[in-house]
């Protein structure tokens, strides 16, 4: 399992599953999801037992055997430099809303309800669940430096006026000159959730050094200062830094 740094807005996990459920799509699908869970320990439990539920839940996924499971990422985060209601997050990726239902679905007719149990035992959690749509998709696998992989999220609120079209014109001010760059970039839309922020951003790097790297790059270059210019004319953004651990990788096919 890596370890990874991650900076995220302080409220990205003050989020609670709107009153939907997945029927409710009536047989439409989706693009890619993020599912985040925002949780408090129990007394007396800790960063181990999160852990110890952690390996179980992985371990009783591989063994259902659902292509949708395989599929699955999954990553716990714990503030590192931020404020945080609740003492970690956990941020889940299925690769479409038919591919969640059908992996629950396997989940819960395997041990999923014994994995979720050994998790409630742990924290209470609220969750919400969020459209993925990628930017950049650059990013190096670097597993000789696995503590130190770095992610960016940033929550952010449109400006009064703003629309989706200004939001991508400002997409595109970072995403041309950044189109070789080695990181992943991708914006989040609330799906089933309720919220203050109207989009997340997520950029991931392969260290720390990159992320440095880079930052002292665009934050200085022509083309970054205008890019934020722009940003900052359609909304504004927050953010914190978190330390995590990834769970669980989609399997190779």
């Amino acid at each position: 399992m890596r370890l990874m740094i991650t900076a995220a807005l302080l409220c990205l996990f003050s989020l609670a599953l709107a009153p939907h459920a997945i029927g409710d799509a009536h047989g439409a699908d989706t693009g890619p999801l993020a599912e985040t869970f925002r949780c408090t320990f129990n007394e007396g439990k800790d960063i181990d037992d999160l852990w110890a539920a952690a390996d179980y839940f992985n371990k009783e996924a591989d063994e259902i055997g659902s292509a949708d499971l395989n599929a699955y990422f999954g990553a716990v985060l714990v503030p590192f430099r931020a404020s945080m209601d609740g003492d970690y997050g956990w941020i889940g990726y299925w690769p479409s809303l038919k591919g969640m239902a059908r992996g629950l679905k396997a989940y819960y007719g395997g041990k999923g309800e014994e994995a979720d149990q050994r998790f409630a035992d742990v924290a209470k959690c609220q969750s919400g669940l969020w459209l993925r749509t990628p930017i950049l998709e650059n990013y190096p696998e670097d597993d000789a430096t696995p503590e130190a992989d770095v992610v960016e999220l940033y929550g952010c609120t449109l400006n009064a006026g703003a629309t989706m079209t200004d939001v991508e014109a400002a997409e595109q001010t970072y995403a041309g000159p950044n189109a070789d760059a080695p990181i992943a970039t991708e914006r989040w839309t609330p799906l089933y959730a309720t919220t203050e922020v109207d989009l997340i951003y997520l950029v991931a790097h392969a260290d720390l050094d990159a992320f440095t790297s880079f930052q002292a790059g665009w934050l200085t270059s022509t083309e970054g200062q205008a890019s934020s210019a722009k940003f900052n004319e359609v909304m504004d953004c927050q953010a914190g830094v978190y330390t995590g651990r990834i769970i669980r990788s989609p399997a190779e096919e």
